[in-house]
């Protein structure tokens, strides 16, 4: 009730997954008209999406009838932008720039790409260049923010952004996100017009506040002043648009920027059963920049939460499949969007019906998923000299640039290998004509192995694998590729099948009565769903990254983790009757915080110790149903007692003897993960396994 009375004012209200926010917000608009009197046309409900604009307005319309709903002012905070906008073009007698299209800004962009970085960009480069520009505008970077934030970025974005802003201008032409950069400038330098539209809305409410962006900040407290009538509705916790500029340390400090700002807490979720509430409210309760709440339900106690713990990431799929014959509404949740590709293979070649909610076809176009196809289609076809020419400096031939071009000309004049031309040439020096004799033998002996085969050869054997290291180039897709290769026997029949997935993800149509639903945890904001499971929860993939010690970390680097921790936070809160969560590797630390209870060892509970709920090192997971739920897939959770005493044994330095690979040394020890030096030849492995499985002798202990 606090909440649909707090009219006049600054108010930001914090709302839990599941505690009716949107209803709270129609609500309160129906009260301020209908209960005290004030005129529908003087509120503003802004929102991010054309969709959630829509969805306010129908629910308005549900509550109080279309004729109230009309005259109350729903909308995107775009088109409020684009109001302004007009509203001072009509004023000086001139219209503004044209908002460009996607084809105008993707034309221009790809110009700017091929100028700037002098090769030709893939839809991939595109994407991620247009979301960095993005970022630039929302969080309004000042230049030498922007040379930070290009040290992070794999693109020359600070020449980008201003090429790409120059062409813009000259074509008389806005983007999406100059809309807002615009509407701020012109608020912020005519008086006149923000009087008008202070005027004309003295009730502003905004919904999902906690993915504005700076920018959309700024906008809000221009319009309202900073005692003026803003509220605010969001969770911070929910927060997991940062790589869209998403501001959630706006709503933490609200009430420093709005003096005598009220703060309404709703902490009931009637979504999720206790189970799933407890947990989900332990474990982003770990997160340090965020409102203190306590979330709880009414709802009686349900299913445990399930700790689903394979030996390999591959049986996730495998045991989706069989999960997916159950009448059960079932989401399968995911943090990037690649991860799902596999399991779109599994579901169509069995004929699976699925429906795909987020269909980011990015992954295809990725430079190193094309390097990959690229350096098979060259096995397959050596003649080649097009792909010779994208291919030959990633794959340690050795070969000059200039030289590359000739020896590309002579296979094309004369229509023999490339490579073949390459050693007749008379251009490559004994120790160059060396290697590329091996190359070649390499890529002969390519054509009769399996793709999943081929594809070591080239990452160890081609070196391939220490391209991407130089060039500080992600290779997590790699292990994507390697999962749909294991269902084909020859690279031809890779090849084509990753050209059919392409196809399949990109025209799939969704049946409505599906019961499977496949979707990014992104996607899934704002839904619900009776069963959810939580796919490639793993420490590398999600979390991207661990931090252990606050204290030493990086401040972008927490940042960072702190959204990964809400993210996971919003899948588990999908669930409302049954949440499992795959595990692999014997390595996820968000798994063992849902699960577990960690040891604080850093004075910010953020320690690496674990002491598990139930004594089987899978907290509330455990019991006979949990148990032959894994055998089902052929795992083994069976733990020696001892672990703890034998972790705090280890240390950097000391001489150990591994059962299958010999006489080695400790170099590192983070969390679970151990990092063993074999002369020289440095390998990860997860010390829980290890001991579980007697496999690490210490010499020196």
């Amino acid at each position: 009730m606090n909440a649909v009375a707090a009219t006049e004012g600054p108010a930001v209200i914090l709302a839990v997954p599941g505690s009716g926010k949107t209803t709270v917000m129609v609500t309160r608009i129906g009260y301020m008209v209908l209960g005290l009197g004030i005129d529908p046309e003087s509120i503003l409900a802004l929102t991010y999406t054309v969709a959630g604009a829509g969805d306010l307005a129908r629910r308005y319309e549900a509550f109080f009838g279309a004729t109230e709903a009309a005259r109350v002012h729903f909308g995107t905070i775009n088109a409020f932008a684009m109001s302004v906008i007009g509203f001072y073009g009509r004023a000086i007698g001139r219209t503004m720039y044209r908002v460009a299209d996607d084809k105008q800004t993707t034309g221009i962009l790809s110009a700017v790409y091929r100028n700037v970085e002098r090769e030709f960009p893939t839809e991939s480069d595109l994407a991620i260049v247009r979301r960095e520009i993005a970022y630039i505008k929302n969080m309004c970077l000042e230049p030498e923010e922007i040379r930070a934030f290009e040290r992070e970025s794999d693109h020359h974005i600070g020449d980008l952004y201003r090429e790409y802003q120059e062409a813009l201008k000259e074509a008389r032409l806005m983007d999406f996100d100059d809309q807002l950069t615009a509407a701020y400038r012109i608020l912020k330098t005519r008086p006149e017009v923000l009087r008008y539209f202070q005027n004309r809305y003295r009730y502003v409410c905004v919904d999902e506040a906690q993915d504005s962006s700076r920018i959309q900040v700024l906008l809000f407290e221009l319009l309202t002043g900073s005692t003026g009538n803003l509220c605010e509705v969001g969770d911070e916790d929910q927060s997991i648009y940062g790589f869209r500029a998403a501001f959630p340390e706006a709503l933490l400090t609200f009430e420093q920027t709005h003096p005598g700002a009220r703060v309404l807490l709703m902490e009931e979720n009637f979504r999720s059963t206790k189970e799933i509430v407890d947990a989900a409210g332990r474990f982003i309760a770990m997160n340090k920049s965020r409102h203190p709440k306590s979330m709880f339900t009414a709802r009686k106690e349900g299913k445990p939460i399930r700790e689903i713990g394979l030996e390999k990431r591959s049986a996730q799929y495998s045991y989706i499949l069989k999960a997916a014959e159950s009448s059960q509404e079932t989401a399968v949740l995911y943090r990037n969007n690649e991860s799902v590709i596999p399991l779109v293979d599994l579901l169509e070649r069995n004929r699976v019906p699925f429906h795909l909610r987020s269909q980011d076809m990015t992954f295809f176009s990725n430079r190193v998923v094309q390097d990959i196809e690229n350096i098979l289609r060259f096995a397959l076809n050596p003649a080649d000299h097009e792909i010779f020419l994208q291919i030959y400096f990633k794959i340690g031939t050795y070969i000059r640039k200039q030289d590359a071009s000739r020896i590309a000309d002579i296979s094309r004049e004369e229509g023999v290998p490339v490579l073949d031309a390459a050693l007749d040439s008379g251009m490559l020096n004994a120790m160059t004509a060396g290697t590329v004799r091996g190359i070649r033998t390499l890529f002969k002996n390519m054509i009769t192995m399996e793709p999943g085969r081929a594809m070591s050869v080239i990452l160890e054997t081609m070196g391939y694998s220490d391209y991407l290291e130089r060039m500080n180039i992600d290779d997590g897709r790699i292990a994507i590729l390697r999962a749909v290769a294991r269902r084909e026997k020859t690279i031809a029949d890779f090849l084509y099948r990753m050209e059919d997935l392409h196809e399949l993800m990109l025209n799939h149509e969704n049946d409505p009565s599906c019961k499977l639903t496949l979707s990014t945890i992104h996607a899934s904001k704002g839904l619900e769903y009776d069963r959810v499971f939580l796919m490639d929860v793993a420490d590398g993939i999600f979390p991207d990254i661990v931090i252990r010690d606050y204290k030493k970390a990086d401040p972008a680097d927490i940042r960072h983790y702190e959204e990964e921790r809400r993210i996971f936070y919003v899948g588990m809160t999908r669930a409302k009757e049954e949440l499992c969560i795959f595990t692999f590797d014997h390595a996820s630390t968000f798994a063992d915080e849902v699960f577990g209870k960690k040891v604080k060892s850093d004075g910010t509970g953020h320690g690496t110790a674990r002491t598990d709920a139930c004594g089987t090192g899978h907290g509330t997971a455990c019991g006979s149903a949990y148990e032959s739920e894994v055998q089902t897939v052929g795992a083994s959770h069976e733990h020696r007692p001892g672990y703890r005493e034998f972790a705090e044994k280890i240390g950097a330095g000391m001489i150990c003897r591994h059962r299958k690979y010999g006489e080695c040394s400790v170099v590192d020890l983070a969390g679970d993960i151990i990092t063993l030096d074999f002369d020289g030849d440095e390998r990860k492995f997860s010390l829980r396994f290890i001991y579980d499985h007697d496999q690490l002798e210490i010499e020196n202990p």
